[in-house]
This record gives C-alpha cells, sequence and structure tokens, in this order.
C-alpha cells in the first residue's frame, strides 16, 4: 500500500480495503481563508510588478486584475458560496486559455511569441512557453483544486459568516 491509504476492514464482505487519508486537513485547517490570503498575496504581487515594470523599464503596464484577486480574496475569506462559484468559473477559465495558448504554440509554432518572466523572451521554443504555462497553471490550478475539495463544499455551503 502506498503511504497516502490506510488499510481498513470491511465488515459486510470481511475484506480488506483501502481508505484515502485526506492530507489538506493537517494542513489547512480553513480552505475559504487560505486561498482567500492567497489571492490577496497575488494581488499585491500584481501591484508590485506594476511598480517595478514602471521603475525598471521606464514603461506603465496597467494590469487591473490585482482588482479580481482582492475581490476574490476578501469575499473568498468570508466564505462567499457565489465568489466559491465565479472563482471556479474564472479559473477554469483561465486554465483554458493556457491550454488553447499551448495548442496554439504548438500548431503555428513559437516564431512570433514572446514570453515574459522576469525578461522578455523573444522567440521561445517550445519548452519555454511550455515551462511558462506550466507556472501559471499551477498559481491558477492549486487553489481551484482546493476550492473543489469535498471539504471546501462544506466550508462554503453555510452561511456566510457577518462582520
Amino acid at each position: 500500500m502506498s503511504p497516502g491509504f490506510k488499510v481498513q476492514r470491511d465488515p459486510k464482505f470481511n475484506v480488506r480495503r483501502a481508505k484515502s487519508l485526506d492530507i489538506i486537513n493537517p494542513m489547512i485547517k480553513d480552505i475559504g481563508n487560505f486561498v482567500g490570503r492567497y489571492y490577496q498575496v497575488l494581488g499585491c504581487v500584481s501591484i508590485s510588478g506594476i511598480l517595478l515594470d514602471l521603475i525598471f523599464n521606464d514603461r506603465l503596464h496597467l494590469d487591473l486584475t490585482f482588482l479580481l484577486w482582492f475581490w476574490a480574496g476578501y469575499h473568498l475569506r468570508r466564505h462567499h458560496p457565489t465568489a466559491r462559484r465565479w472563482t471556479l468559473g474564472v479559473s477554469g477559465a483561465g486554465l483554458g486559455l493556457l491550454a488553447l495558448g499551448f495548442a496554439y504554440a504548438l500548431a503555428a509554432g513559437t516564431e512570433k511569441m514572446t514570453v515574459r518572466l522576469g525578461s522578455e523572451i523573444k522567440n521561445p521554443s517550445l519548452g519555454q512557453v511550455a515551462a511558462a504555462l506550466a507556472i501559471f497553471a499551477v498559481i491558477i490550478g492549486t487553489p481551484a483544486a482546493l476550492l473543489m475539495t469535498r471539504r471546501a463544499k462544506r466550508e462554503f455551503s453555510s452561511p456566510p459568516a457577518t462582520c
């Protein structure tokens, strides 16, 4: 048996059965609060990226997604079910766009592409495009995966806490 499973006897059939252990339970006590903070940190990183681009590259790249990060973070920390659904929908759309971007790179090639990860990479290789897209997929997919767990569904099914 792998370390993530506990063996348990089934009394009906007198057979041993593997039962999955919840590995999220001991690590994250409140998924809504954790994912909310995660999105608020992403909002701060987005703002700092705008400022760093202005300081070091002398260009104003106004990216308003930090507003989305802060909105999602605020409402997820308060366990609003609508925020969870919207966040999952937007995350799913973002992951879909990443998949389309990779499909485009496969079909059309990467000769006219530019990848920005700290610095610009013009005419990147397919591996560089895949690495950049994988980084963004992890950034978007991790909180989405946490919000799809049974525990998160339970947390967000109860009425939101009022302040």
